[in-house]
């Protein structure tokens, strides 16, 4: 079995740029998005995979999701920049397809990478949430999961978007009380 390994460039945000096990993938040979933000934050905001704004930008949550995660760290006095922000899956998936669980095994280890020594991470969606809970448990990390409603959702349906409002103030309030307000805080800026 080939090793599986992450090689990462110097300087700037760390992109991985090697990666074995993307051989098995099924959507090999798509658009990758990398993730992006503070690199040394204590908290990742996990995504399930690109979009076609992402693929076509090369950057996470760029589309209408992205704007509206943009409100939710405005809410939460969060700089967008002071995070890690990254996906599940790296590889663009197009809308309506079903993110194929050989693909979040595929890039498991990357996340495992990126998501390994933070405090928080916050899982948007259930397919993050359960990718996030698989690669702690294979890396055998002890780090707190707060899964919020995809903002997708939100802008689909107004059950769904109260259900991010009452997610987002709940996410400050283990944000005050992890005391992380004064690491992660700041203006939310445009991108």
């Amino acid at each position: 079995m080939t090793k599986k390994a992450i090689v990462f460039k110097e300087g700037g945000a760390r992109k991985p740029v090697r990666y074995e096990t993307c051989v098995g993938c099924p959507y090999r040979g798509r658009t990758k998005v990398w993730g992006e933000g503070d690199w040394t934050s204590p908290c990742a905001f996990v995504g399930q995979s690109p979009g076609s704004v992402e693929a076509q930008t090369g950057r996470c949550f760029m589309g209408p999701a992205g704007v509206r995660l943009n409100k939710v760290f405005g809410d939460l006095e969060v700089a967008r920049q002071a995070v890690w922000l990254t996906n599940a899956v790296k590889c663009f998936v197009p809308a309506g397809e079903e993110v194929s669980e050989k693909a979040t095994e595929c890039c498991r280890p990357i996340l495992q990478g990126e998501i390994g020594y933070r405090k928080l991470i916050v899982a948007i969606g259930a397919v993050s949430a359960e990718s996030c809970r698989k690669a702690m448990e294979a890396g055998s990390f002890r780090i707190r999961i707060f899964p919020i409603i995809h903002p997708a959702a939100a802008l689909r349906k107004a059950m769904w978007e109260a259900k991010l409002r009452r997610d987002t103030s709940e996410l400050k309030e283990v944000l005050r009380d992890a005391k992380l307000m004064g690491r992660l805080g700041g203006p939310a800026q445009e991108v």
